[in-house]
């Protein structure tokens, strides 16, 4: 059975975890029927001008989706989530410990 420090614990580093993942890869904006997912914009849904050449259409809106945009997203998104998972770890080592012996 889990101690309330293991669960609290779990609580935060989730929560930081989600917080994380949502400014990287939630709709950053929406304007006239044209939605940007991501926040480098590696997928755009184009509905108000939808016979913009490129992409593919899709129940009259044009999908643009970008490879490269989303390597360079899920690059920094996981040396975010590394940045803060380190940093919880530093918060959380009581005085006098080792850094090393939580990792």
């Amino acid at each position: 059975m889990a101690n309330k420090t293991t669960i609290t614990t779990f609580v935060v580093y989730s929560f930081w975890f989600i917080a994380v993942s949502w400014v990287f890869f939630c709709p950053i904006w929406a304007f006239h029927g044209t939605f940007t997912i991501g926040i480098l914009s590696f997928l755009v849904i184009n509905g108000e001008y939808p016979d913009v050449t490129g992409g593919f259409m899709w129940n009259g809106y044009l999908i643009n989706f970008y490879w490269g945009r989303l390597a360079i997203t899920i690059t920094l998104w996981l040396l975010s989530v590394l940045a803060v998972l380190k940093f919880l770890i530093w918060l959380d080592q009581k005085p006098g410990e080792d850094p090393g012996e939580k990792v």
